[in-house]
């Protein structure tokens, strides 16, 4: 028994805490955790690069792996399609022009490739596009409206010959030009109207981008050849027939008279739809009456009426408010243009100091403006999940 006790003493000794078995052990221990991870990194590391001849397997493995754990292909910087990507899954907004040694494409094939909108971009409304349209057309004109040309394989204004600016976008973005119109004469104000005609038609705006010039053509819309020219030729004729601006390159005052009565918002339309828009614009570019005109010329002549009562109210008002101080002024100027001696000169000062402290004092001076402080962001206290 005695032999015994002392075996397990010993025993004990050697596994306790800081003795070699201990130590032993616990290095077993962790060795066997290590190699559990090995394995587990292997595996998930061979689900990648596996050789393709397991497909089976990769298959399997797939199913229980979570898709935010495979890592993307990134694209390269050279721009030339990846070997293992399909080009067919990129996306057709991103599609680029032809690099310079590749064949031409056409302006119908660039349409064909870019059918689609951008991601980004949030199709416009009906009521939106109405307004931008309204804002264009009254805003002044500015030195570079001046006379040209617009075309229509890609709507844009040129104040050269046509043909060179063909030219140059066939060299630049390396694509042969589709022309299906052009305008046959100068027409006045051509970069305004190049503005009303793509803001007519942004809710088929389709931008490409351009990979030689850096930049994204935003000139191309996605529209029949009978509406591209339609619209085009639309705001040519108003352009062109009705002249719109005046010598003060502002719009006239009939063309504002119109704007306003032709609203939808004055004809009480509550909704509208792209189609019903543009039906309703070429009813507000018509041809103005005798009758528009008398009744715009009499609303100017009305509203000038008003403007000039309303300030000559404001001058009788302020004349019975300080009429002694303006009195005086008058009576000191006219002693001083009679008598011209120091006395009446010094009488005209003392009355000018008087009145101006009295009308100073009637005067309220507005507080000075404080900025307006931004709230301090408060740095967010993440608390734990659990106790």
């Amino acid at each position: 028994v005695g032999r015994i006790l002392t075996s397990y003493h010993r025993i004990q000794t050697l596994a306790s805490t800081g003795s070699p078995i201990s130590k032993i052990a616990a290095r077993s221990h962790s060795l066997v955790d290590s190699a559990t991870c090995d394995t587990r990194l292997n595996r998930s590391t061979r689900f990648v690069s596996d050789p393709l001849q397991d497909r089976e397997r990769i298959a399997a493995e797939a199913v229980r792996v979570p898709r935010e754990s495979i890592p993307r292909k990134r694209q390269r910087s050279d721009s030339s399609p990846d070997p293992d990507v399909d080009n067919s899954s990129t996306s057709r907004s991103s599609a680029s022009l032809s690099t310079p040694g590749t064949n031409k494409r056409t302006t119908r094939q660039v349409r064909q490739d870019n059918n689609s909108h951008s991601p980004g971009m949030i199709p416009k409304t009906a009521r939106s596009t109405h307004d931008s349209l309204y804002r264009e057309l009254r805003r002044k004109l500015t030195p570079t409206d001046q006379k040209g040309f617009i075309g229509g394989y890609k709507i844009g204004w040129t104040t050269r010959v046509f043909r060179e600016r063909i030219v140059e976008h066939e060299k630049g973005c390396n694509f042969t030009a589709d022309i299906i119109h052009v305008s046959d004469h100068e027409i006045e104000n051509c970069s305004r109207l190049e503005k009303l005609v793509h803001t007519d038609l942004e809710s088929h705006c389709v931008p490409i981008q351009c990979d030689k010039h850096k930049s994204v053509h935003k000139e191309w819309f996605q529209v029949t050849e009978e509406m591209a020219v339609g619209t085009v030729k639309k705001w040519e004729k108003f352009m062109h027939r009705e002249r719109p601006y005046g010598w003060n390159r502002q719009l006239k005052i009939v063309w504002e008279y119109l704007l306003e009565t032709r609203a939808p918002t004055s004809l009480d339309v509550r909704t509208l739809a792209h189609d019903a828009r543009q039906e309703h614009w070429e009813r507000i570019i018509a041809p103005p009456t005798t009758d528009d005109y008398l009744q715009a010329y009499r609303v100017r002549i009305q509203l000038l009426l008003k403007n000039l009562f309303c300030n000559l109210c404001d001058i009788w008002l302020c004349v019975q408010k300080f009429f002694w101080p303006i009195s005086s002024l008058i009576y000191g100027m006219i002693t001083l243009v009679l008598a011209r001696n120091l006395l009446a000169f010094y009488a005209f000062v003392f009355v000018l100091v008087c009145a101006s402290i009295h009308v100073m004092s009637h005067v309220t001076l507005s507080p000075p403006k404080r900025k307006s402080r931004t709230p301090k962001k408060m740095n967010a206290v993440a608390s734990p999940l659990y106790g």
